[in-house]
């Protein structure tokens, strides 16, 4: 919650909130320890609408990391896990 709701254009939130991450072979990002999956994208696009910045990318490689993703709804956080 905290990090989603922190700027990070002055502050490096992985730094600031110890965020443990692990390296691929296949990207340059920063991967959360126990993400479910990433997307390495270029940015294609960025327009302004309504005080809020609307980036366009594209898919350069992604990853399924097999664990199942963490989901926001009515205000708190929950993984889905097969039926």
């Amino acid at each position: 919650m905290n990090c989603g709701s922190t700027r990070g254009d002055k502050l490096d939130k992985y730094d600031h909130f110890k965020i443990p991450t692990f390296d691929d072979e296949h990207t340059r990002g920063l991967i959360p320890v126990d993400s479910a999956a990433w997307l390495q994208c270029r940015v294609e696009n960025t327009q302004s609408i309504g005080g809020y910045r609307l980036i366009t990318g594209r898919v350069e490689a992604q990853e399924d990391l097999n664990r199942p993703p963490l989901i926001w709804r009515q205000d708190s956080f929950f993984r889905l896990a097969p039926v």
